[in-house]
């Protein structure tokens, strides 16, 4: 559909903030349910020390629908299971400057996952992948609800995930 959203994963993961945290990375996931959430805080800031009108009410109902729509409610629960999914716990408060380059990809595809693009498209989401980690991720990809594209050379992960081959060879585009 026209108004679709696509989430791309990198062969090759780049980020230039050496500081942010794999625990940033994820939770920028949420970046509007978080300022939606920071306006519904400021309005209820507001409430305790000013007067309350049906105006006021009817603004942070508004806002508050909003924050509900986009799951701000499921955060942490999205989040946790992610975390749990991937096996992250323990590289949470690293910088993602200085992962592997396997642990970089995982990281960039829960980010998507849990940003839930209509259509994920992965681009050789198996390079630098235990097998541990390649049966996480075939798993993550054959629980998501949309749709998933997958450029692969691997028949042996891909052959269980998907409904359709499209092979091109020799093309020079």
């Amino acid at each position: 559909r026209k108004q679709a959203t696509i989430g791309y994963l990198e062969q090759i993961p780049t980020i230039s903030d050496n500081d942010i945290t794999v625990k940033d990375m994820l939770m920028s996931s949420f970046f509007e349910i978080h300022a939606i959430e920071q306006r519904m805080r400021a309005l209820e800031q507001d409430m305790m020390h000013n007067n309350v009108d049906e105006a006021i009410l009817n603004k942070y109902a508004k806002i508050q629908d909003q924050y509900i729509a986009l799951g701000g409610y499921e955060v942490e629960e999205k989040l946790n299971k992610v975390i749990t999914g991937f096996k992250l716990h323990s590289i949470l408060d690293k910088p993602f400057a200085i992962l592997s380059g396997g642990q970089k990809t995982i990281i960039n595809l829960a980010q998507l996952i849990l940003t839930e693009p209509d259509i994920l498209l992965l681009d050789e989401p198996t390079n630098h992948l235990d097998q541990e980690i390649k049966k996480a991720l075939a798993k993550a990809i054959k629980n998501y609800s949309s749709s998933a594209i997958l450029v692969c050379h691997e028949p042996d992960f891909y052959q269980e995930l998907v409904d359709h081959i499209i092979k091109i060879e020799n093309c020079n585009f």
